[in-house]
Formats: C-alpha cells, sequence, structure tokens
C-alpha cells in the first residue's frame, strides 16, 4: 500500500483569504505612499521658493531694489520677467548674459527680438537658451507639460513658433501684484520706482510692475513687513486638478513662463500680462482653477489642499485652501497696514 503524503496546497477559499488581505493592506498603504510623495513634492517646491527668494535677497542687496516684475518695452511687444533678472543671483548667469546681451549697436536684445531669433535661427545659442527648463521654476507637483503651449505672446512671430510646437519653459510661480491687476505698463508719476512715468497706469500696490528698465520695489517701502507680505506665490499649470490628473493632452497654459511676460493686455487674458503675475482678491479663494474670468491671475496649485508662498524675508508659508480670502489681501499688499 502507498503511503499519504503529508503535503497540502492551499484551497481555493484560503487562497481568495489571503488575496482580500493583501488587498486590504495595499488600500490602507497606497493612500499613505501617496501622502509621503505629495509630501516630498511640496518640500521640493519649498525649496524652489527657498532659492528664487535667496536670488531676489541678493539682488537687492546688490541692486538696492527688487527687480521689475517685467521689462515694459512697448505696446505689442512681450518683455524679460522678473524670472530672467534674477538669473546672475540664482547661479545662472551665463544664461542671463545669453539672453539678455548686447547688440551691435549696444543696446541689449529685447524678448521680441529674442523670439524672432528663436523663429529663424532654432539652433542658436539663444533659441536653446529660450527653451530651457530650469528646475527652480518648476513645482514637483504639476504634471501638467513642462512646455507652455501659449496661444499667443505678443506679436505674430511668437504665435507662429507657438503653434509649430515651440514652447516656451513652465513656471509655476508668479509674483505677487497685489489686489491690481497685473499691467503691462509702468506707474504713473513715478509712485513705485521713484522715476518719471510714461504711462497713465494705476500703480500696483503689491511688490511687482512692469518697469521700462529692471528695477523694482526697495525693501524699505514694504511697510507691512518682510515676514508678512507675499513676494511670490504659485500657479498650476491646468483648469483643475482633474484636468491635471488625466490622461492626454495635459495643458500648462495656465501657469506662467520664466521668461517674459506676454502681450499688451491688462492682465485679463492668460495669453496677456498675466503671464509672470499672480494677485489676491476678497472674492477669489486659493485653488480656484477655472473661475470664468480669473483663469491665469490668482494663485493655485496641485498640492494637497493649499499654496506655497514665499515672503518677502525669505522664508515659504503654506496656506491651506481655506484661508480667509482677506488675510490673502492683507498679505498680498505691501503698505496696507494688514496683519
Amino acid at each position: 500500500m502507498h503511503r499519504r503524503s503529508g503535503r497540502r496546497g492551499f484551497t481555493l477559499v484560503e487562497l481568495l483569504v489571503v488575496i482580500a488581505i493583501i488587498g486590504v493592506l495595499v488600500g490602507l498603504l497606497l493612500p499613505a505612499v501617496q501622502a509621503a510623495r505629495e509630501s516630498a513634492r511640496r518640500s521640493s517646491c519649498t525649496n524652489n521658493l527657498k532659492q528664487i527668494g535667496v536670488a531676489f535677497h541678493n539682488h537687492e542687496s546688490a541692486k538696492k531694489r527688487l527687480p521689475a516684475g517685467h521689462q515694459h518695452c512697448s505696446g505689442n511687444d512681450p518683455g524679460w520677467s522678473w524670472g530672467v533678472f534674477i538669473l546672475p543671483y540664482a547661479e545662472q548667469t551665463d544664461m542671463y548674459n545669453e539672453l539678455f546681451k548686447a547688440t551691435t549697436s549696444g543696446s541689449f536684445v529685447t524678448l521680441s527680438s529674442a523670439m524672432y531669433t528663436l523663429k529663424n535661427t532654432p539652433n542658436s545659442l539663444m533659441a536653446q537658451t529660450l527653451l530651457t527648463p530650469l528646475s527652480m521654476y518648476r513645482c514637483a507637483s504639476d504634471v501638467t507639460r513642462s512646455g507652455n503651449n501659449l496661444a499667443d505672446f505678443g506679436k505674430t512671430v511668437v504665435h507662429l513658433a507657438v503653434s509649430s510646437g515651440t514652447f516656451l519653459p513652465t513656471s509655476n510661480y508668479v509674483a505677487s501684484t497685489g489686489t491690481t491687476a497685473p499691467q503691462n505698463k509702468t506707474d504713473p508719476g513715478g509712485v513705485l520706482f521713484g522715476r518719471q512715468a510714461f504711462t497713465d497706469d494705476v500703480p500696483s500696490n503689491g511688490n511687482f510692475t512692469s518697469d521700462k528698465g529692471m528695477l523694482g520695489v526697495p525693501f524699505r517701502q514694504i511697510t507691512d513687513g518682510l515676514s508678512k507680505t507675499f513676494l511670490v506665490g504659485e500657479r498650476s499649470g491646468a483648469t483643475s486638478q482633474a484636468e491635471a490628473q488625466s490622461p492626454g493632452d495635459r495643458k500648462a497654459s495656465f501657469a506662467a513662463v520664466w521668461v517674459g511676460d506676454g502681450c499688451s493686455t491688462d492682465g485679463s487674458s492668460v495669453e496677456g500680462a498675466g503671464r509672470c503675475y499672480g494677485r489676491v482678491s476678497t472674492s477669489v479663494a486659493l485653488n480656484v482653477f477655472n473661475n470664468t474670468g480669473y483663469n491665469g491671475k490668482f494663485f493655485n496649485s496641485l498640492h494637497s489642499n493649499g499654496c506655497n508662498f514665499l515672503l518677502c524675508d525669505g522664508s515659504v508659508l503654506f496656506l491651506t485652501d481655506d484661508t480667509a480670502t482677506q488675510v490673502l489681501v492683507d498679505m498680498g499688499l505691501r503698505s496696507n497696514g494688514g496683519p
């Protein structure tokens, strides 16, 4: 007679129980893993903003003023932004010199001229520098495209370059312009910059607006206190969390671009002067993505439940979605006497 083997396998019921247990454990662990990953991404974003803050402080120390929000050239031309002006103070001097070089006539290349270079000689060093993504301007939580699919960026040549698939690199950080619309003009009477005005526009009540040169507000004009006032905040490239996470052609057009500011609008268009600015309002909360008329002007992010802000003292503050809009306004203005 044959002996029966003492070995036995799992029954179907036991196997199903084990699979169910594993499924439950994965279900419990997955949110924790996702939270840990988001925490790391938010930390990376914080480090980006601190690096930007150091560059701003180095600029203010050297020039005695913050940089202008963007350089105003003419009504139809785009202009270099603060993202270019702080490059020498963020260990990117070679990029700055290539972008902002002098021509044979002794004047500096404008962004409009640089965009012509991008279209006509796309393999040139200047063109390639224009297309270089910089990690310090990109939030790890934003999963939209790294190239910003702008509909327009000033003159027709830029539109042609974009329509052919040449996208400028996205930035997730925009400079605070207070409650006023991001302007593509300078401030009247030299109120903000202490020099002769050349338009009749309303000056920003935040820390940034445009200038014919490259210099902006000195720290002494931020009378609410450097630790209580926004310098830079976040903006994602999507119009909603769902759009950012969806497969297919994820947008980037609602974020900024680090090289400059767009065409001559008052900020009512996402393709316009709001390209490197963000503002605050008592009627708009954080992380409002798709509120008609507000896209491209306010602050939002793809972090869970809030946005990072760089304050004027160089520190970074994470504000949650339920932060009172009046608090946002108080921190967005440079001299309103708010908390």
